[in-house]
């Protein structure tokens, strides 16, 4: 651009040379005038080339302020993901934990009689399967009936995997009818589908073989068994 004034100030001299003897003018005067338009043009173009250098390092500011604000919004796009995905993440936490500890009731129950043979070994009264995997209470329970002479003793476990619980009665003293109540408790954590088994045994002759019915068996799914030790009086 200061070339293009320079140029253009020496076209000016170069028509007033020509055009000034012709109103009379001397050619120091001409020198005179052709200089001080060389000057006011390389002037404008300094000054021309000043601002062309002060619009060109805007422009560079202005683009490298574009790219630090989109830069900076995609870091912000960013870490509003990463917090959405945090937070979904523990929501789904949440979720897993409040079913974990949500409770539950299932029970199994059979109303019919079970006879019980003596000494025929452990006889399942009721069974209740498919069990989810899960921390449970349980309860089981039956009424046990005998009648004729003698006495002897019905036993009745649960078990649920490797823990189990009895109780023990003594049917029978004399003759007549005999009637008992029996009632077993335990606690297991199935890691899969199981089952829980409510088994009598006859353990000796008691007249007329004895008979299980109105079993029942509740189990109790919790959100964890804390302990299952054992204790000291």
């Amino acid at each position: 651009m200061q070339k293009r004034y320079v140029v253009l100030a020496l076209a000016l001299t170069v028509a007033l040379c020509a055009a000034l003897p012709a109103v009379g003018a001397s050619p120091a005067q001409l020198a005179t005038k052709a200089f001080g338009l060389a000057k006011k043009a390389n002037k404008r173009a300094k000054s021309a080339d000043k601002r062309a250098r002060s619009a060109q390092s805007a422009a560079g500011a202005a683009a490298n302020g574009a790219q630090a604000t989109a830069d900076s919004a995609r870091s912000a796009a960013s870490s509003a993901q990463a917090a959405a995905g945090a937070a979904q993440s523990a929501a789904g936490a949440a979720q897993s934990a409040a079913g974990a500890a949500r409770t539950s009731a299932r029970q199994g129950y059979r109303d019919g009689g079970q006879a019980l043979a003596p000494a025929a070994g452990p006889i399942t009264v009721a069974t209740m399967s498919g069990v989810a995997p899960g921390a449970y209470t349980i309860m089981a329970k039956t009424d046990v009936f005998a009648g004729g002479a003698g006495s002897g003793i019905v036993q009745c476990r649960v078990s649920a995997g490797g823990d189990s619980d009895f109780a023990n009665t003594l049917l029978g003293s004399g003759t007549g009818d005999f009637e008992d109540t029996l009632q077993a408790n335990t606690v297991h954590t199935f890691t899969a589908t199981g089952a829980i088994l409510f088994q009598c045994t006859n353990q000796g002759p008691i007249g007329t073989s004895p008979t299980a019915q109105e079993t029942k068996i509740i189990a109790n799914k919790v959100g964890e068994i804390t302990s299952n030790t054992a204790v000291s009086g």
